[in-house]
């Protein structure tokens, strides 16, 4: 079950999203001040909060600081019915995962919603490192698993099979070296200590 906090001094708000996350799969929490809103951090430890801009004695902005010094990772989606680009840019630079002015719409609410807890989800996994690729894979500093880099590989193979010259061409910094290392390491000229036999004038583009 996720956990949603939210912070905001006016009832009709919160009255709101009881009506709105009624779900057996998410638990709401809500605050009415940044205040309170701290002290509910540590005991009901949401997975997102969702929080006005204009309260009481501490505002949104204030508020978000504090949970950023408690939680860096912990999604926080500002809310207001004053939205101006200075509170915007500032509750950005903060921190915030998203801005939402009011009357918010409510399926852009929920969709914002569910994007916040697989964000939160995703940073609460553990990482673990499995390399990839073989130990072999990086001799030749080529690396790639993309459908792109897998048709490059294919056609070194094919080149390197045959004894066309192959012309590579590309923008500087796009490894045109390291391909045509690849093409000779792969190919039949390595065997013979870098004596090139003769070669067929045909030119492929790589």
């Amino acid at each position: 079950m996720d956990r949603l906090l939210l912070i905001d001094d006016e009832a009709d708000v919160q009255y709101s999203f009881r009506r709105i996350f009624d779900s057996p799969e998410i638990e709401l929490a809500t605050a009415s001040s940044g205040e309170e809103g701290l002290k509910l951090l540590a005991k009901f430890r949401p997975d997102l909060v969702i929080m006005d801009v204009r309260m009481g004695a501490m505002n949104g902005l204030e508020t978000l600081r504090r949970i950023r010094q408690a939680d860096a990772k912990l999604p926080v989606i500002m809310m207001t019915a004053y939205g101006t680009t200075q509170t915007a840019i500032e509750a950005m630079k903060l921190g915030a995962y998203d801005y939402l002015l009011k009357p918010f719409d409510v399926p852009k609410l929920k969709q914002l919603v569910v994007a916040s807890l697989k964000a939160a989800r995703d940073m609460k996994q553990v990482v673990s490192y499995q390399p990839l690729l073989e130990s072999e894979d990086y001799d030749l500093g080529i690396v790639g698993r993309s459908d792109a880099m897998q048709n490059v590989f294919k056609l070194i193979g094919q080149l390197a099979a045959s004894d066309a010259t192959a012309l590579i061409t590309g923008e500087s910094g796009t490894g045109k070296e390291l391909v045509a290392r690849a093409i000779y390491h792969h190919s039949r000229r390595s065997e013979l200590g870098g004596v090139h036999g003769r070669h067929r004038p045909t030119h492929r583009e790589v």
